[in-house]
């Protein structure tokens, strides 16, 4: 689960933007700055904020794609099943039952026959 966060936070990542939301090859900004006399200010810099990707519509139109694909997938995937299952329904009432019957018929069929074969003889 991890690997997936971390592939999601890439992709909405600016080019050039790390994980921590600065950009590659700058160090972090100092909050503190010295002024000209010594004394080191309260105030962070205006540019310390890290900044904010933006989700541009390319991505969301990615996304919306690849949802639409699995939709489809899963629906392809459910008509699928649904076929199986009616296999396996036609295939207990061609093959299974018939062979079921017979089964449970043998006994009374072949006492049946041997008392006509003793009636004969």
């Amino acid at each position: 689960m991890d690997n997936s966060w971390v592939s999601i936070k890439r992709r909405f990542l600016s080019p050039g933007q790390t994980e921590e939301g600065q950009e590659n090859g700058s160090e972090p900004v100092a909050e503190k700055t010295a002024e000209s006399d010594g004394e080191v200010s309260a105030a962070p810099a205006p540019s310390a904020a890290p900044r904010q990707s933006v989700i541009t519509g390319e991505i969301l139109d990615a996304t919306g794609r690849q949802s639409e694909m699995i939709r489809v997938g899963m629906g392809q995937v459910m008509e699928r099943l649904d076929e199986i299952a009616r296999l396996k329904e036609d295939f207990n009432s061609l093959v299974i039952e018939p062979i079921s019957e017979l089964i449970t018929d043998y006994p009374f069929v072949q006492a049946k026959l041997l008392e006509t074969e003793e009636l004969l003889h």
